[in-house]
């Protein structure tokens, strides 16, 4: 009897945790948001990476996008080359957000622009962003 009593309290404690962790776990899911960069077509033909928090995210080349889910938060967009200015980026819970990413080139020196965009400029800027994120 005394075993079979540990042992519906180790069930039940076990059922508990598992719920709650279940319950964390969706919870934390839902704390995120996408960032997504892009880079329309242009004659600049460099790649550069791409930073968030000065970690890189990938490298970018014209015509291409980069997605990355984050924790909800502020994050300042930089790149392997020079910027224009940094830009910060704010994550919110369940939403995307689109930054157009141009290289510029002055005098013969490069400069990243970054600059934040609504869902529709992004996909008319770059139709192949219609559909993947």
């Amino acid at each position: 009897m005394r075993r079979l009593l540990i042992a519906l309290l180790a069930v039940t404690s076990m059922s508990f945790t598992f719920s709650t962790t279940t319950a964390q776990a969706a919870e934390a899911d839902t704390q995120t948001g996408t960032v997504v960069v892009f880079r329309e077509k242009s004659r600049q033909r460099a790649s550069y990476k791409v930073f968030l928090q000065n970690s890189s995210i990938g490298r970018l080349d014209i015509n291409e996008y980069i997605s990355v889910e984050l924790p909800v938060g502020d994050y300042i967009v930089g790149s392997s080359l020079p910027t224009k200015e940094n830009i910060t980026v704010s994550v919110r819970s369940g939403e995307t957000t689109y930054v157009n990413s141009q290289l510029v080139k002055r005098s013969n020196k490069f400069k990243v622009s970054y600059n934040e965009v609504d869902q529709d400029l992004a996909i008319e800027s770059m139709p192949d962003l219609q559909g993947q994120i």
